[in-house]
């Protein structure tokens, strides 16, 4: 089923399209692979942590993974307004790349429900 997008929604970015159900997980990317992983947790905490309440925030030094990282917001609001405010923000000399995460995170998915402990 193809869906006819209005002129105003085909020039809205990806991310701020309302029919997207809402996530509260950034995915980063473009991220320093030279910082030590602690360090960038905790600098990624500072920076997002002033847009709402970060759950968690998961990243890994593997090659497929490195210059990566997913940030858990508790409310959508939140991601929302961090990605906005912090699209190109440059951090450790290189510009931060946001978007909506394309799946909900572990975490969120556990919190809502749909995720049962065994």
């Amino acid at each position: 089923v193809e869906v006819e997008l209005t002129t105003r929604q085909r020039q809205q970015p990806r991310h701020l399209m309302k029919s997207d159900p809402p996530n509260t997980t950034i995915y980063a990317h473009n991220l320093n692979e030279k910082v030590n992983q602690s360090e960038l947790r905790s600098a990624l905490q500072a920076i997002f942590s002033q847009f709402g309440k970060v759950l968690e925030i998961v990243c890994a030094k593997t090659y497929k993974l490195r210059g990566q990282a997913w940030i858990i917001f508790e409310e959508p609001n939140a991601a929302n307004s961090a990605l906005v405010a912090l699209e190109g923000f440059v951090f450790y000399d290189k510009p931060l790349h946001l978007a909506i995460a394309r799946s909900l995170s572990d975490n969120t998915a556990r919190r809502a429900g749909l995720i049962v402990q065994r």
